[in-house]
This record gives structure tokens, C-alpha cells and sequence, in this order.
């Protein structure tokens, strides 16, 4: 969950990361979390958070692409999976996702239907065929179309309809990744 303020308390902190309480004060003690005493009280500038953040090794965290050309929807995928969890890319066209999938190794993909310069079953079809690790999900609001048949033939079974929630994409998300991954 995003907060309001740049600046956090410890308490906003352990939520924003979802973290222990604990374990923050034990990271700004160390000095390996960026932040200020202030009258004895522990403060946290939301922005050198997000770099911190972004410095952290990959390797630990999830990584998760997500196709599709209305950009509302990759920033719901940023706004309800936590970044000390997941990576989410999102690319807005089949291009953009294909030039993704060579440069990166991702575990979920989340691929729509309809994109400007292919069809999303083109995309999964190279999932499928070059990227087999990578798991992927349908995203539509066309569910009962051809390409949704299309997509069926080549093996492809979790669907995504849109409109869509918050929960529903961490549901999917905890479906897919398992134990390997702490719930969000």
C-alpha cells in the first residue's frame, strides 16, 4: 500500500514494506535502512526508501511483467504488489514486451489480448516456446473471443478478466508463485 506522506514513521514503514516493526528499527540502527532520528523517534523520507529499494539485490525478489497498452493497469500491478517482494516491469506493447523477456528472466507474466502491435496470443506463443519458466496469465476484457480460444489451444489456463481487483491479482499472484513466496 502506497502512503500518503513522504515521511514515515517506523509503524508506516513496516507497513509500506511489509516488514516487522522490528526489523525496521534493527535496519536503521545498522545504518542499512535510510533514515533519521528526529526527538528520539525514527523517521523515513518515502523517496530515499524507493532507492534504497530499488538498490536491493533482484535475485530476491519476484519478478513479474506485465503486458498491456492501458497504462491503469500496470500501475495497479505496482500499487498492490509490494516492491520489497516484487519487481514489476510494464511493457505497453508486444515490442516492448518482447525486448523485456530477452533482456530479463521473469516468473509471471500477466499478457493482454489486445495490444497494439500484436495479439497477445503472438506473446504467449514465444512464452510458451522461448521462456518456457516464465508462467503466464491472460489478462482480457473479451473473454468469450477468438483469440481467448486462441490462446486455450496453446495450453494457456489462468485468466484474468477485466475489469479486475486488487485482490484478484494478489489471489493470482499467490496461486502462481506458491510457498516460494511470502503472501501479499
Amino acid at each position: 500500500m502506497e502512503p500518503k506522506s513522504n515521511i514515515l514513521t517506523v509503524r508506516q514503514l513496516a507497513t509500506y514494506l511489509n516488514m516487522a516493526s522490528v526489523t525496521i528499527y534493527r535496519l536503521a540502527a545498522r545504518g542499512e535502512l535510510p533514515g533519521t532520528k528526529v526527538g528520539g523517534q525514527w523517521r523515513f523520507h518515502k523517496q530515499a526508501i524507493d532507492e534504497w529499494l530499488s538498490r536491493k539485490p533482484d535475485r530476491k525478489r519476484t519478478k513479474i511483467l506485465v503486458v498491456d497498452d492501458e497504462v491503469q493497469v500496470g500501475e495497479l500491478f505496482r500499487e498492490i504488489l509490494p516492491s520489497t517482494h516484487y519487481l514489476v516491469h510494464v511493457a505497453t506493447s508486444g515490442k516492448d514486451a518482447a525486448t523485456a523477456l530477452a533482456s530479463e528472466s521473469y516468473q509471471v507474466a500477466f499478457v493482454d489480448l489486445l495490444l497494439p502491435d500484436t495479439t497477445g496470443v503472438q506473446l504467449l506463443k514465444l512464452i510458451r516456446e522461448s521462456y518456457p519458466a516464465t508462467r503466464a496469465v491472460i489478462v482480457t476484457g473479451h473473454p468469450y473471443s477468438q483469440l481467448m480460444a486462441d490462446a486455450f489451444e496453446l495450453g494457456f489456463f489462468m485468466v484474468l478478466k477485466k475489469p479486475f481487483t486488487g485482490e484478484q491479482i494478489r489471489s493470482v499472484v499467490n496461486d502462481l508463485i506458491g510457498a516460494n513466496r511470502a503472501p501479499v
